[in-house]
């Protein structure tokens, strides 16, 4: 993939537009074509990380077939820190997206503000995908339906691991909620919707124990919450010993 004409292009492309001044950091392959997802009518897109960039909300930059998304560092950065489900894969980009990567971003999971951005996400790209299927775009609106899944699954990803491990473990639900045919857009929440309210249930349902086990903590406890912060949920159970009878809340945790 990061052999083909159009990444060379595209590259070149992204250095020559680099503000004056600025530094062309991270180069990424972005989209359908690091995902897997792509068809004859998908654009290849990327992402350019550059440093001195006045941000600005129509930040894509479009030649032929490639879309060139510019941001600045310094703001990529606070998105991070806000936990903006898509900037998660920052934190591990797959190396067969990387073209360079001369910045590496810092990152604390918090697990309040991934319960807040991941439900802002969900709002806003369904709001966008029913406008698309007004639109009479459907694929357009499944295809932003399908990100939405794909968003939940990364944050389970964190809560479980600590890590964003394997960006295309939801693509088993591109077919599913993609590549149908419905008659309407009432027909079509039958499909999704369930679908979401499961990863939903799962990742509110980790969210919930484990907040109820950190405010069950004493001030001496926060290596633990660290460590749950930075391996996840499961490494709590396999590499760390925590007497059980006195932290309760871990019954319920052991149950999930």
């Amino acid at each position: 993939l990061k052999e083909h004409d159009t990444v060379q292009k595209a590259y070149q492309i992204a250095l020559e537009n680099t503000p004056a001044g600025g530094t062309l950091l991270n180069f990424y392959i972005w989209g359908s074509r690091l995902f897997g997802n792509a068809d004859h009518l998908s654009d290849w897109d990327f992402l350019a990380v550059v440093s001195e960039y006045e941000q600005v909300p129509q930040n894509v930059l479009m030649v032929d077939d490639i879309d060139i998304a510019f941001y600045d560092v310094v703001h990529l950065q606070e998105l991070i820190h806000l936990h903006v489900p898509w900037t998660i894969i920052f934190t591990n980009y797959p190396d067969v997206g990387v073209i360079i990567e001369n910045h590496k971003f810092d990152f604390v999971l918090s697990w309040r503000k991934l319960k807040k951005a991941i439900g802002t996400n969900q709002d806003i790209n369904i709001r966008q995908a029913k406008g698309f299927w007004r639109d009479e775009n459907y694929r357009k609106a499944k295809k932003r339906v399908f990100v939405v899944l794909q968003m939940i699954n990364w944050c389970l990803q964190m809560v479980d691991k600590g890590e964003l491990y394997d960006v295309w473990e939801a693509n088993y639900l591109f077919k599913v909620v993609v590549d149908i045919s419905q008659d309407s857009w009432d027909q079509y929440k039958t499909v999704f919707e369930p679908i979401r309210q499961e990863l939903n249930d799962k990742l509110g349902s980790h969210i919930k124990y484990f907040l109820d086990f950190e405010s069950s903590l004493d001030t001496t406890d926060v290596a633990v919450i660290k460590f749950i912060n930075e391996r996840g949920l499961n490494a709590l159970f396999t590499e760390l010993s925590i007497d059980i009878k006195k932290k309760g809340n871990l019954v319920h945790l052991i149950s999930t």
